[in-house]
């Protein structure tokens, strides 16, 4: 920036990332997931990140917390990297998988925040 090459830099930045597929050409998708159980919540990340493997690059699992203001909650978030068609093509399928636990669940695609 200092000696006045922004445009090159941004080209450089955007041409590496084409070339690893991150974004804006791929998606970030965050699950999370609560539960009052611990053991449960470990278990259906295990569960979730084994069947979400297949949609994206990389699945990262964020250890479990105690979720702010909900004193007996435990909250976990995965976070996948997929190009947006197979985020398409497989959204419905992650909503109806999600649907069969028994805890709340969201998902943010391209969240602000990934943890």
């Amino acid at each position: 920036f200092i000696s006045g090459r922004v445009r090159q830099f941004l080209d450089k930045e955007l041409a590496e990332r084409k070339t690893e597929n991150l974004p804006p050409f791929s998606l970030f998708v965050k699950v999370s997931i609560e539960s009052k159980n611990l053991g449960d919540l470990a278990t259906k990340m295990k569960i979730l990140g084994d069947r979400l493997e297949k949609l994206g690059k990389e699945v990262l699992t964020y250890q479990p917390f105690r979720t702010p203001g909900k004193k007996k909650i435990w909250r976990a978030s995965l976070v996948f990297l997929t190009e947006e068609r197979a985020w398409v093509k497989n959204e419905e399928m992650v909503r109806k998988e999600l649907k069969t636990f028994t805890f709340d669940w969201d998902i943010a695609v391209d969240p602000p925040d990934t943890v």
